[in-house]
């Protein structure tokens, strides 16, 4: 698989975590002694600059007193790995005396993983162990192809749908409120309907047709039209 095409797949499984799990920046990361021994020997680059530079963002790196104990106590072999440690950020695990290290991060995430942690880590375990956790954890882990970065698992998926899901769920109590709402909206909407305002072509005054001057008068007897100024003509008597 192409450097590019990994790169694409790791930001895409963080993103993941980080929108359900509303991580942000700077990104915590816890890391184990075994995941620093492996990058050192490994010579997969700076400890501090591998991981902001591939979620391209920025992150705070750092262990614990307990992590560091356990790299001092593991000799020569790890002297390295024990020195690097001590340049990154420390976390308080509240530890008085040093557990081993995986007992010391679990602790520290604890079921929720409230401080929103990622956990680079070497440890088979370890990491099965947190992918059981309620709150999830994004797991880094060294390889031969550089740092990766575990996907989410199904049960983490199907986890979180569900919880988007009761989200967006409407309790019964408030559906009735806002079916009683929309009911009320529409019985406003409809009585607005009704009301209807005054129609402009009522208020005008009729207008009364004008008869025409010319319309024909009554006929006088004798046969021809008073209007036409003609006398009548009496008739001749025969003797």
């Amino acid at each position: 698989m192409a450097k590019a095409k990994r790169l694409k797949i790791l930001r895409r499984n963080f993103k993941f975590f980080s929108v359900h799990c509303a991580f942000r920046e700077p990104y915590k990361v816890l890391l184990d002694g075994n995941f620093i021994h492996a990058v050192i020997e490994a010579r997969l680059g700076g400890l501090t600059e591998e991981i902001p530079k591939l979620l391209g963002a920025k992150c705070k790196l750092g262990v614990t007193k307990c992590v560091t104990s356990e790299l001092r106590s593991l000799g020569a072999s790890f002297a390295g790995s024990a020195v690097a440690s001590k340049k990154l950020d420390h976390f308080r695990c509240g530890h008085v005396n040093p557990v081993p290290a995986a007992e010391c991060i679990q602790a520290l995430i604890g079921e929720h993983n409230t401080e929103n942690f990622s956990v680079a880590t070497q440890d088979a375990n370890l990491k099965e162990a947190l992918t059981k956790l309620e709150g999830g954890v994004p797991l880094f882990y060294a390889s031969a192809f550089g740092i990766q970065l575990e996907p989410p698992t199904d049960a983490q998926k199907s986890k979180f749908e569900m919880m988007e899901a009761a989200d967006l769920m409407v309790p019964t109590h408030e559906r009735q409120v806002m079916g009683l709402a929309e009911g009320k909206g529409k019985d406003k909407a409809r009585l607005k309907k009704k009301v209807k305002g005054v129609n402009p072509l009522a208020c005008k005054k009729s207008i009364k047709k004008k008869t025409s001057s010319t319309s024909a008068q009554p006929r006088q007897e004798g046969g021809c039209d008073a209007a036409a100024g003609g006398e009548p003509k009496h008739k001749r008597k025969r003797q």
